[in-house]
């Protein structure tokens, strides 16, 4: 492809209304996954969160709770990752288009809706369908979050009873965002699970299964791994 056509494919890709027809651009072409997200320049590490038995919810509350294992990103999603797949952010008052130092930022995505990040693991899967892939890219179960969160360890923070070592909060950020992966690591690998952001889950809090165990339970025997 020259460079005119790859601009108007990733136009297409980037688009609210024509993803759909810009993947199927792709898949007439015999573009696979891995060329399109590097055309679109979306980088993601992922890691594997071990199943088995794990205890999740509140002091007083908590249920033991076996695990599938599953992958996970070891951090949040960043602006940049964002823009690189839906081509605008939101400033707090309105949509802007993605700018050239968007697609340079670390700092993880906020102001965005359910709706929307729905919206981005669809394209996600979507693309990685180009290689005939069951992949599927979704947001985690309350419970596997706190499970990927816990890191197999029982510290009160994500990875280390000292805030200091793992967050970023009010106390040491200047109450601005940071950028993702700065501080130290829970044992699964993953960074910024305790601070700096609020994180989307697939389900809500319920106060009549405060551990989200009874509705993790359900939604393995309805989906399966």
């Amino acid at each position: 492809m020259n460079t005119e056509n790859t601009e108007n494919l990733i136009a297409l890709l980037r688009s609210d209304d024509n993803f759909d027809q810009g993947l199927e651009l792709c898949r007439a072409i015999g573009l696979s996954a891995d060329t399109v997200l590097d055309k679109l320049g979306f980088l993601v590490e992922l890691t594997q969160i071990p199943g088995g038995a794990s205890k999740i919810g509140e002091e007083g509350q908590r249920e033991e709770v076996h695990f599938e294992e599953f992958e996970m990103t070891v951090t949040m999603t960043t602006v940049a990752q964002w823009v690189s797949l839906m081509g605008w952010v939101f400033t707090g008052t309105a949509r802007r288009a993605a700018t050239e130092k968007d697609f340079a930022d670390q700092r993880p995505v906020v102001n965005v809706t359910a709706h929307e990040v729905q919206e981005f693991c669809r394209r996600l899967t979507a693309i990685y369908s180009l290689d005939d892939s069951s992949i599927e890219v979704r947001l985690p179960h309350s419970a596997e979050w706190e499970h990927a969160a816990r890191g197999g360890e029982n510290y009160k923070y994500a990875g280390s009873d000292d805030p200091d070592e793992v967050a970023w909060y009010a106390g040491n950020s200047d109450y601005e965002l940071k950028p993702v992966g700065l501080k130290k690591p829970n044992g699964f690998g993953l960074y910024d699970m305790s601070g700096n952001a609020y994180c989307w889950t697939a389900t809500e809090w319920d106060p009549e299964d405060p551990s989200g165990a009874a509705a993790y339970r359900s939604w393995i025997e309805e989906n399966g791994t």
